[in-house]
């Protein structure tokens, strides 16, 4: 008895190894009657060092996996259009690539609740992942994409302009104050900002308060009044302009062209350096804080085609393209940062100069509304572009005003 009890636990030590399972199929395929199965993962058209990357982790399956080959398929133009297209009429690719913003609102249509295949003793290797990363892809509490990588915002500054003014990063809004009033009195445009509710979100944080929860609309408080307050204060004393009152595109061109000391932006703004001004001598520095730490969060997942008729073997896909390996070589080449916590090390040894946006991501929200997010959005900007115009004077005003055009619209 003892011995058949020891060998039952070696068998299920074994089986808890792998992450997923097909116990949603409540059935075992032996692995002579497995017939080879092609995956095909679509994606919208990454940076070329990003499909580089993923043709060559795909090469790398198709070498050691017998049984299940793996296909990448671009899709063009509108992606979501495209991809929701070919999902509905049973044409669509196996497993797509998700983003936590736009593509929440695809769950329900398009994608296969995962945790139906995952056991209940393999759910450790969730813990993994970064918890406000699976928040993105979490609908009626059912996970439906494994988060592959993610990007916060931070601060990047030019450290030429910098020293010359003889100020560095500031931690807080008092020290932001301050090193702007230094910059401008010096005849420098301390900070670049765009007017969106991206960045308008990270300030509401800051300040104690929130956007939403869930579904359900939370900014209408003291506390996001007071984030609302202090970022349209940065536009109306000249301490932030926006890239277009620099005669310039984006952020990214006005801070490359020395048209302003400091920028919040994402991790693309590494790329965008490399490419564009190569020479630049910039820092990253965490966001300056308010009562709170807070900022948001940008990530993309892979996800499985509900229709699809290898729900097994597309899941295997995603455990190969997600897993420590893959993530590890992501990680050394900085690719973009790895959704796996047990890989930071890595990244952040390959690339220290980065760590500000490692630290700053664990708990920092993810740039999602829930269902109603493009209306908030919308709506959020609307009322801040009327309180920095001097239109509307007060921003609990301004946050109540926005509440009650979003629940007129609910109402019609």
């Amino acid at each position: 008895m003892k011995k058949r009890s020891f060998l039952a636990l070696v068998i299920l030590m074994a089986i808890s190894l792998s992450l997923f399972t097909a116990c949603g199929d409540k059935k075992i395929i032996k692995e002579k009657e497995k017939k080879q199965v092609t995956i095909k993962v679509a994606y919208w058209a990454l940076s070329p060092e990003e499909d580089r990357f993923i043709s060559e982790r795909i090469e790398e399956n198709n070498k050691k996996n017998t049984l299940i080959k793996i296909e990448k398929k671009i899709i063009q133009g509108d992606y979501y259009k495209k991809l929701e297209q070919e999902v509905i009429s049973e044409e669509g690719p196996d497993v797509f690539l998700l983003d936590g913003t736009e593509g929440q609102k695809y769950l329900d249509k398009i994608t296969l609740p995962i945790d139906s295949y995952i056991d209940d003793i393999q759910m450790s290797d969730f813990y993994d992942f970064h918890k406000n990363l699976l928040v993105a892809f979490k609908k009626d509490g059912r996970i439906h994409a494994i988060p592959r990588d993610y990007t916060p915002l931070a601060l990047f500054y030019n450290k030429d302009i910098m020293k010359k003014a003889g100020v560095n990063p500031p931690k807080n809004w008092a020290e932001l104050e301050q090193v702007s009033k230094v910059l401008s009195q010096k005849g420098i445009k301390p900070l670049t900002l765009s007017y969106d509710a991206s960045r308008l979100s990270t300030f509401i944080f800051q300040a104690g308060g929130k956007i939403n929860d869930d579904d359900q609309m939370s900014f209408n408080t003291v506390y996001a009044a007071k984030g609302l307050e202090f970022y349209c204060s940065l536009f109306q004393k000249a301490y932030a302009v926006t890239p277009q009152e620099l005669g310039e595109k984006d952020m990214k061109d006005a801070f490359i062209h020395n048209k302003a000391a400091m920028v919040i932006e994402d991790i693309s703004m590494i790329n965008y350096i490399k490419q564009n001004a190569s020479k630049f001598n910039y820092g990253i520095a965490e966001l300056p804080q308010g009562k709170n730490t807070g900022n948001i969060v940008f990530t993309t997942g892979y996800a499985v085609n509900r229709y699809t008729k290898n729900k097994v073997e597309a899941i295997e896909a995603i455990k190969f393209l997600t897993s420590k390996e893959t993530q590890q070589v992501q990680a050394s080449r900085g690719i973009s940062i790895p959704s796996r916590k047990s890989v930071e090390d890595i990244y952040c040894s390959e690339y220290p100069e980065r760590k500000p946006l490692v630290d700053t991501g664990k708990d920092a929200f993810v740039f999602n509304y829930g269902e109603k997010h493009k209306d908030i959005k919308a709506v959020l900007e609307k009322y801040a572009m009327k309180l920095k115009t001097g239109e509307i004077k007060d921003s609990k005003e301004a946050l109540e005003l926005a509440e009650k055009e979003l629940k007129k619209d609910d109402k019609k």
